[in-house]
């Protein structure tokens, strides 16, 4: 299931090069979701993910959205 979850985390990112936010969008929550049911609350691939997640809604000027992902990513990292 990590491999599995690394595999959406980077498909997310390919889609988000090619500015295909839905499908980046979908593959990043789906890597996220996997990643939160095998690691605890604060380990960094959780970080990795609500960063890249921060990043699309940015680009999308989602920009509350792109901050709550982006502070989940900093809480992660700094604990």
């Amino acid at each position: 299931a990590e491999y599995l979850a690394w595999s959406y985390n980077n498909i997310g990112m390919v889609y988000q090069q090619w500015n295909n936010s839905d499908y980046a969008l979908f593959y990043l929550e789906e890597a996220l979701r996997l990643k939160s049911s095998l690691h605890p609350e604060k380990h960094p691939s959780l970080g990795n993910t609500n960063q890249n997640l921060g990043n699309i809604y940015y680009s999308l000027q989602s920009f509350d959205r792109a901050l709550d992902y982006y502070q989940r990513a900093y809480d992660i990292f700094m604990s």
